[in-house]
């Protein structure tokens, strides 16, 4: 070999020894660094164990503290007061009877409050049924309402026909009470218009009880009234009834302040002048001098019986020079009764006189 060659085999031999180098350093620089994070991770678990212990030694002087105090007989409860252990227990125990009594009280009050649950729910069955009740009562009232309410939109509602309609009442009623007062007048002067009984029996029916003659009948001229009266007599206060059954029953058990004659319309026959007769009393003197007694009241057609009864067989003249000529005809024969009263009778007889009850009673029709 040569020497030039040999100092390029050592330069070649440098060259290599200087990378080698180069590249061990590199890897020993790496491993210093982590090596150096080791050490840091290893110095951080250390203190964060060291700091554990001293906490642990810490709490285990606290411990052997309280250990102390607990064999000493003293013991902190943690509120800042000290008290001795047999405190502590003592007041435990009240503290455990505190609660023994609330509980007792508390499930006193937990059985009362299931006792009034029951009868709560009780009167919600109750209460419920009833207001099912209210609650279908109401919706019919609603309903009553509301057809009202349609039926007065139909009416031809007006204030000022209601205001006039109520002073036509105020002025009525004052009317009824003049014309009370009247009745109660006349029936304290004349007691005989007066007919007052008691139901004989339970659920009597009223309507079978017609009244007194004089106050079924009304007067188509007042000046008749006197004859009127003449001729019914003491008919006027006979009381008619519908059936002989139903005037028992008043008699018996009506508890009448006073004696009456009743007149059943099922039994009464009353006769009435033939119309051929009252014809020739017509042509003998003329018709607007005579008439029947029965023709000149008004009165309801049920009650014809006894209205004939009492006024049927008798004319009523205009004078006594009239009633002497249709009396005393011998194809009449009929007792007549003058407008003052005079009576003729076909036996022969005749009376005189004036009454006025009758006039007073019935106003003309």
């Amino acid at each position: 070999m040569s020497l030039s060659s040999g100092t390029q085999l050592l330069a070649v031999v440098r060259s290599m020894s200087l990378s080698s180098g180069t590249q061990l350093l590199a890897v020993d620089i790496k491993t210093v660094e982590n090596k150096k994070t080791e050490s840091d991770k290893l110095q951080g678990a250390f203190d964060t164990m060291r700091a554990q212990d001293q906490a642990d030694n810490d709490a285990l002087a606290a411990a052997e503290k309280r250990l102390q105090a607990i064999s000493s007989g003293m013991y902190s409860a943690g509120d800042g007061e000290d008290a001795t252990l047999q405190e502590q227990l003592m007041n435990t125990k009240a503290s455990i009877t505190e609660a023994k009594t609330m509980t007792k009280q508390a499930e006193m009050k937990l059985k009362h409050s299931k006792e009034e649950l029951k009868k709560k729910e009780q009167e919600m069955k109750c209460t419920s049924a009833e207001y099912t009740k209210d609650k279908s009562f109401l919706d019919r009232m609603e309903k009553e309402v509301k057809n009202l309410e349609t039926q007065l939109g139909k009416l031809d509602y007006d204030d000022s026909k209601v205001e006039e309609l109520e002073g036509e009442r105020r002025l009525l009623n004052n009317q009824i009470m003049n014309l009370q007062e009247k009745v109660e007048h006349l029936e304290s002067r004349y007691p005989q218009l007066c007919f007052n009984y008691k139901d004989p029996e339970k659920n009597f029916n009223h309507s079978l009880v017609k009244g007194l003659v004089c106050k079924l009948v009304k007067l188509r001229d007042p000046t008749t009234a006197t004859a009127l009266e003449v001729t019914a007599g003491g008919k006027l206060y006979n009381v008619i009834v519908d059936s002989e059954v139903t005037g028992k029953k008043l008699l018996q058990n009506g508890q009448l302040q006073r004696r009456v004659t009743i007149i059943p319309l099922n039994k009464i026959t009353g006769r009435s002048i033939d119309a051929h007769i009252v014809k020739q009393a017509e042509n003998l003197v003329g018709k607007e001098n005579v008439q029947t007694a029965l023709s000149l009241v008004c009165y309801d057609h049920d009650l014809h019986k006894a209205m004939e009864w009492v006024f049927g067989s008798s004319f009523i003249c205009h004078d006594m020079d009239v009633a002497k000529q249709v009396t005393f005809n011998k194809n009449i024969m009929r007792k007549s009764v003058t407008l003052d009263g005079d009576v003729f009778d076909p036996a022969g007889t005749l009376t005189g006189g004036k009454s006025t009850i009758i006039e007073t009673l019935l106003p003309a029709h």
